[in-house]
């Protein structure tokens, strides 16, 4: 296809999105202004290759100045970008092309690197390491040779993904968080402490106390208050969380009021001052939002995206822990992004640079108890 083909279908494509069919608010929803700065246009996702073709939200992840995206194509195949530059597949025909059923997953690795994540076909977690000069390497030819490594004990439903976060700016310790591959719906969480540390710097998969879902979780390392972050759907299709200190004991699971019924899983993130997104699926597939503030130590009432949006799969939140979060979806089989918050201050009078255990107290607090899940 040539360019001006690909120009012909972006004009086509944004026009379908923007007007798409909006789900009206349940009778006696509240009205509620949405998050700050929030953009009313969707952008095409693109590389030099043209438009990302994906069937699910794709992944994104900065580290310093270069942007990382992975993304599942249409065809199952797993594909990355680095800097929106030429699409790098995972594999070739001889060397092992990587396939998946689900969204794939990446996170900063070290000062410069990257880690991906993804389900295999066969319910098995898979990650391996992205070295910036590899994949610098790897744009001139088209494909990046896979190193998979398994996670120990570790296996999900083939189509959910994992959600992954790591512990701030170069570190090298990740917390992988998903839903268990047998019929209990149990969350489970796993660490890497560094190849020192386990099987493969692996430790062993634990159940997150009380955390019950079908779908697929969504961590945040906030570095704010200096922990992670769990937020998922419920079984009663609620919205719930917990938070851990750095290998710590999970908190109780918390509930958010006044949610819709969600219909998959949620995605979050966090910006430097601790204030939070999440972004969420109902089960008519309108697209909603609440934030968390740090300053009031609450939520947010639920407000549905200004675009009134309908998607298939979970949208995906990304930024950089500054003061910004851009969502993406993927709609008619091709991703798209808009800006979603941000904050043109961040106060950060009512934080400490040392002890911050009355920010994370009231967090947790924040929700109301969960009876059922």
């Amino acid at each position: 296809m040539n360019w001006h083909s690909r120009r012909g279908r972006i004009r086509l494509m944004l026009t379908a999105l923007l007007t798409a069919l909006a789900i009206c608010l349940p009778a006696g929803a509240a009205l509620a202004a949405g998050p700050p700065n929030e953009s009313s246009l969707w952008t095409a996702e693109m590389t030099t290759n043209g438009m990302v073709q994906t069937p699910n939200a794709p992944a994104e992840a900065y580290n310093g100045s270069n942007l990382m995206e992975v993304w599942r194509g249409n065809d199952n195949h797993l594909y990355l970008s680095l800097n929106h530059g030429p699409d790098i597949r995972f594999g070739t025909d001889t060397q092992g092309i990587t396939n998946t059923l689900a969204a794939p997953r990446v996170v900063t690795y070290g000062p410069s690197n990257w880690a991906v994540f993804h389900t295999g076909v066969d319910g098995q977690i898979y990650w391996m390491e992205l070295d910036l000069a590899v994949v610098q390497a790897a744009a001139s030819q088209g494909y990046i040779v896979p190193a998979w490594n398994a996670l120990p004990d570790t296996t999900t439903v083939p189509t959910l993904s994992p959600d992954v976060a790591t512990a701030g700016p170069g570190s090298y310790t990740m917390l992988v968080t998903y839903r268990s591959s047998t019929n209990d719906n149990q969350l489970y969480s796993q660490w890497f402490g560094g190849y020192n540390v386990g099987t493969n710097g692996w430790l062993s998969p634990e159940a997150i106390p009380d955390a019950f879902s079908e779908s697929t979780p969504a961590i945040v390392w906030n570095q704010a208050l200096n922990f992670f972050v769990l937020f998922f759907r419920g079984t009663d299709n609620g919205l719930y969380y917990t938070d851990q200190n750095y290998g710590g004991p999970w908190s109780p699971v918390m509930g958010i009021d006044h949610t819709p019924n969600i219909g998959s899983g949620p995605s979050v993130m966090a910006l430097s001052n601790g204030d939070m997104q999440i972004a969420m699926r109902d089960i008519y597939g309108s697209l909603w939002y609440i934030e968390y503030y740090t300053a009031t130590s609450s939520f947010t009432v639920p407000t549905q995206d200004s675009t009134h949006t309908n998607i298939n799969t979970p949208p995906q939140l990304v930024g950089r822990q500054g003061n910004a979060i851009w969502t993406l979806v993927s709609y008619l089989g091709y991703a798209y992004w808009k800006l979603s918050m941000k904050e043109n201050s961040l106060p950060s009078d009512h934080l400490t640079t040392g002890d911050v255990s009355a920010e994370r107290a009231a967090f947790e607090r924040a929700g109301t108890s969960a009876a059922t899940r």
